[in-house]
């Protein structure tokens, strides 16, 4: 199959989906610092505000006090009050210019100009304040009649100077309360913006998580446990295309990798049932053909010995031939029975082996000891398959030329694998010999060869009067999850 590359479709999604996120996110910052800023400077414009307000009151004051020290000099000036009166009159000119400059400085002129007309009321005043107290100054006495009208003219100008310092008092704090508010009213929007960026970021969260769900996790759960099942010999299992993103790429790979091993399994099983077959031709031929062979040559003889009428010859020729068919007859059933023995899915593997042993110890005569380690043992179909026809194997070879009357079967863990200990207490024999006396053609290697054909490992141990013992050692499957 010709490769073709990967579309990136979920790589471009999660591109513009990103893309979005960060747009997002770079609006709302520079909105904020856009917000920010105005902040600044409304609370620049807030201290301008305050700062008026105080040379207001500070204008008020020394207004104030110099009508109290002019007061004071109507009875008769001193040294020490005309010295107080003149600087609080150029205290009042300090601070009227002061404020002046101030507002000149101001960028919105019309709010300046308001403020400007406002203050040549309060400079008029002043200068009369100011007249007033230096007529006081240069006449050295005056009569009531000046005192009543300087009196006069003074309690004027203190009801007047209060008056309009509170109406500029007025404009700055309505404008130092309207920067305030809209302050705030910024601030509630940084808020309610940063919420609202938060709430969707949630909601995007969401919708990520879930069509991450919906388009990856769960396919590529549906995915792992499809393979755990055809790592357990299920190699019918596919996956439903639904899309055609790298995940449904992934699922056709995976589609034509399982059909690539299912028909690499029937080759397997159909290599499997020749050699099976092979196996079968084998035993016939060793087993009965040379039993019915052997009948068929002595039969001449049992008919001579009839033929002579020789009653001690003909018994003893038919008690061999009775043998032999009874022993032709065991190894057919054996081969009937290892034939008929699989598995079964409901009973399980140490069930099945415990129930094939016993069988075999009750038609063979040997003593069968067995013993698995805790929980059931899961192989693959085809290694489960090759570990029976191994142990069958073994029991074949113990049955026929080991003479053993006990053997003992353990199947153990191994890590990721498991091993099969077959052990008699036979005659044993020579590895390293061959023939009738060291007997190493003995199915020896057909069990090698079916435990590398599913990737396991194959040993044998034998010594003349010692027995024998074959370990196997084969792949379990890796757990699920």
């Amino acid at each position: 199959m010709t490769e073709t590359p990967l579309r990136g479709i979920l790589t471009r999604r999660l591109g513009i989906f990103l893309s979005l996120v960060v747009t997002l996110l770079l609006g709302v910052a520079a909105g904020s610092l856009l917000l920010a800023r105005t902040i600044s400077q409304r609370s620049e414009g807030i201290q301008v505000e305050n700062s008026h307000i105080r040379l207001t009151d500070e204008i008020h004051s020394a207004a104030y006090h110099l009508i109290l020290e002019a007061s004071l000099l109507l009875p008769g000036p001193t040294r020490a009050t005309s010295d107080r009166l003149a600087r609080g009159s150029a205290e009042l000119e300090r601070l009227l210019a002061e404020y002046r400059a101030s507002h000149l400085r101001q960028r919105d002129m019309e709010s300046a100009q308001q403020e400007l007309t406002m203050l040549a009321e309060v400079e008029a005043l002043a200068a009369d304040l100011i007249g007033a107290t230096a007529h006081l100054l240069d006449v050295d006495g005056i009569g009531e009649p000046e005192k009543s009208g300087v009196l006069a003219r003074l309690e004027t100008i203190s009801r007047a100077i209060p008056e309009s310092v509170a109406r500029i008092n007025t404009l700055h704090r309505r404008r130092a309360d309207a920067l305030i508010e809209q302050s705030r009213r910024d601030l509630a929007t940084i808020l309610g913006v940063s919420v609202g960026v938060a709430l969707l970021a949630a909601l995007a969260v969401v919708a990520a998580s879930r069509y991450a769900a919906r388009r990856v996790t769960i396919p590529l759960q549906a995915l792992a446990s499809a393979a755990r099942r055809i790592a357990g010999g299920d190699y019918s299992q596919r996956m439903v295309v639904r899309a055609r993103d790298e995940i449904g790429q992934l699922a056709e790979a995976f589609n034509v990798m399982a059909g690539r091993l299912q028909a690499h399994e029937r080759q397997i099983q159909g290599l499997a049932t020749v050699a099976e077959r092979e196996r079968l031709a084998r035993e016939m031929h060793d087993g009965l053909a040379q039993a019915l062979a052997l009948i068929c040559m002595r039969l001449p003889s049992l008919e001579e010995a009839v033929g002579r009428d020789d009653a001690p010859a003909s018994q003893a020729i038919a008690r061999e031939l009775r043998d032999i068919a009874t022993r032709a007859l065991q190894e057919v059933r054996q081969a009937i029975f290892d034939l008929r023995v699989m598995v079964s899915r409901n009973l399980g593997l140490v069930p099945t082996l415990t129930e094939y042993l016993h069988d075999f110890s009750a038609d063979s005569g040997i003593r069968m000891d067995f013993s698995a380690d805790g929980g059931e043992f899961q192989f693959a179909p085809d290694v489960e398959l090759q570990l029976m026809r191994i142990l069958q194997e073994a029991l074949t070879n113990v049955r026929r030329h080991a003479r053993a009357s006990y053997v003992t079967v353990r199947l153990q863990r191994a890590g990721d694998a498991a091993r099969l200990i077959i052990r008699d207490d036979g005659c044993g024999f020579d590895p390293g010999r061959s023939g009738a006396e060291g007997r190493a053609h003995f199915g020896l290697t057909t069990m090698r060869e079916r435990a590398e054909a599913v990737g396991g490992k194959f040993c044998m141990e034998s010594q003349p009067g010692q027995g024998t013992t074959v370990e196997v050692v084969l792949p379990l499957p890796p757990p699920e999850g």
